[in-house]
């Protein structure tokens, strides 16, 4: 049975390790799924196939919902039918996912050795058992709380308070968030200060004056591969070198005066081509 301390820490949103609360847990001879939403009204689980739907028992006054599943133990697939003043929706609960970093990628990340962290930090649109949706993680050691808020749960950071792993490393995997969607991490310090942050792994990010970073999912198709072998076979120690460095953001258009006024502040900056042009002449 899962302790009213642990409860208490999920309705507050303090507790370090939610999925060892929410999520489904094979318990009392069955499977408990357990659910935090703290705008519903009502909780229904919907399991994809096999057995029964069930409405949920709000088990704490703060929004903590228990369906319970006697006839297994095992866990399965199931959405969550949410019912609350703003509507009804259905999603799937990012509290059934294992985590997507191992002890590996810790034991190296301690190390300071692991050479593609970029490849786990940050938001990476990827398949989890199945399933797409994006991964998120973080470093923040001295953080006793990490959630990611977004424009996908209306900026609450209630609802996707992530699990703290090795090193500092705080993480979720959010099932059918993918490319484009708003995102911050959301950080409760050591002393109880709650800040919101973009992501300083993040791939990208809204145009100033607004800074959320953004879910992006790489389609571009390199097309270099002759390039890239014939430079593995050459002596690039004994050949020269040019090195060239442009700030992009350095140049702006020039006084048009039969430009339209704008109010886009995106409209005084140079196309990449327009600034890679002017940095030749």
């Amino acid at each position: 049975m899962i302790s009213s301390d642990d409860l208490e820490r999920i309705a507050r949103v303090e507790h370090a390790e939610p999925h060892l609360v929410l999520g489904p847990h094979a318990e009392d001879h069955g499977l408990t799924i357990r659910v935090f939403r703290p705008d519903a009204s009502e909780v229904r689980i919907f399991p994809d196939a096999g057995l029964p739907p069930r409405t949920a028992t709000r088990i704490h006054p703060a929004g903590i919902f228990e369906a319970r599943y006697p006839e297994t133990t095992s866990p399965f697939r199931y959405k969550v039918e949410v019912r609350s003043p703003g509507g009804v929706f259905t999603i799937r609960d990012p509290y059934a996912f294992s985590p997507v970093l191992g002890d590996v990628d810790y034991h190296l990340f301690a190390e300071g050795t692991h050479e593609q962290i970029y490849r786990h930090l940050g938001a990476h649109v990827r398949e989890v058992d199945g399933v797409r949706g994006t991964s998120f993680a973080v470093w923040a050691p001295h953080a006793s709380r990490v959630s990611v808020a977004g424009d996908f749960n209306a900026w609450d950071g209630r609802l996707h308070a992530m699990r703290r792993g090795g090193s500092g490393v705080w993480e979720i995997f959010l099932p059918d968030v993918g490319h484009g969607a708003l995102y911050k991490f959301e950080i409760r310090s050591s002393r109880g200060l709650v800040v919101m942050k973009a992501d300083p792994f993040g791939s990208a990010m809204e145009l100033r004056p607004n800074n959320a970073s953004k879910v992006y999912e790489r389609s571009y198709v390199f097309t270099d591969d002759a390039w890239i072998d014939a430079r593995a076979k050459s002596d690039r120690v004994a050949r020269p070198v040019s090195i060239y460095e442009v700030h992009l953001g350095s140049w702006k258009h020039a006084h048009r005066p039969d430009a339209a006024p704008s109010t886009d502040p995106a409209a005084s900056f140079m196309t990449y081509r327009e600034q890679v042009g002017r940095a030749h002449v």
